[in-house]
């Protein structure tokens, strides 16, 4: 047997194991977003938010020693094993030695200030606080929402000089980049179906996108769910103002979420609404607000 056929053995039993792995993940975590590879070099398997997350709360020295005794066992079951096993395990042996020592040096993750606080992330609370906020009649401007835009910067900087323009994309850009996120720098609410990380169903804080009866979109937050079965989200331009309202969960388009935070408590489909709160809209009311600090 030549070395190039050993090789070649080698390489395809290691990436029928990395398949088994993939195929086994699934089943034991249903809700995870594992998304297949993309083609072309340095392409790989992208972990989701929901993943990541699982694997924060995961006991990862427990995960190091199940993952290697998972690919011992497939290892030894293959026809070739007396030849190549003892190298497989030899290498297996060394990665999983240096994942133990990865384990035991890692931190206990601080609390997020984002996902899991009391009322939800951090650009929910921002969006709440302009509750009331709204556009002035006639060529009048609302200087808080232009001040919105200068704060957003780059295309939406230049482009929004009047908040008689629709700016509910603006205000999810905005409480995104005022709490430390990433923006998508646009003013169409549907491109927010294409942002970070596209979740299977609402969140509190997610990020959701309808299309109006009447051509064009929508953008806002999500806030829980009303006694009769309808997603209460947050937003701007509700009423030319930030308010409270009620959507029907079937005519979402999408639900996203910033790549860099894991969501807690996701819906499974886009209708699923049972993991949202009950809340109760508040009452719509102009008010003077200013941008927090």
């Amino acid at each position: 047997m030549t070395s190039q056929t050993i090789a070649s053995r080698s390489s395809s039993a290691d990436l029928q194991c990395r398949s088994k792995l993939r195929h086994q993940a699934r089943r034991a975590l249903p809700a995870t977003d594992i998304e297949s590879p993309r083609r072309g070099p340095g392409r790989g398997w992208r972990l989701g938010p929901l993943t990541l997350a699982a694997c924060e709360r995961a006991d990862q020295a427990r995960a190091v020693d199940d993952y290697a005794t998972i690919y011992e066992a497939f290892y030894r079951r293959l026809k070739t094993f007396p030849v190549f096993g003892r190298g497989w395990l030899n290498r297996l042996r060394d990665v999983t030695e240096q994942a133990r020592a990865w384990a035991s040096e890692a931190k206990t993750p601080e609390p997020s200030d984002d996902a899991d606080m009391p009322g939800g992330p951090s650009w929910l609370a921002r969006a709440v606080a302009l509750r009331g906020l709204y556009e002035h009649r006639g060529g009048a401007d609302n200087p808080v929402i232009l001040e919105m835009a200068r704060v957003c910067g780059g295309e939406i900087a230049q482009s929004y000089v009047h908040d008689a323009i629709p700016w509910c994309a603006l205000f999810v850009n905005y409480c995104l980049i005022a709490s430390g996120r990433a923006g998508n720098d646009s003013l169409w609410a549907l491109n927010f179906s294409h942002y970070g990380t596209r979740l299977p169903g609402p969140a509190v804080g997610a990020i959701a996108t309808k299309r109006r009866s009447g051509g064009g979109g929508h953008v806002f937050f999500v806030l829980g769910r009303d006694a009769q079965g309808r997603i209460v989200g947050i937003g701007g331009n509700q009423s030319d103002m930030v308010c409270d309202d009620e959507f029907d969960p079937n005519v979402m388009v999408a639900y996203t979420w910033p790549d860099d935070v894991p969501p807690t408590k996701v819906g499974g489909t886009k209708t699923d609404i049972s993991v949202l709160p009950v809340v109760t809209p508040t009452p719509k009311a102009r008010r003077d607000v200013e941008l927090p600090a």
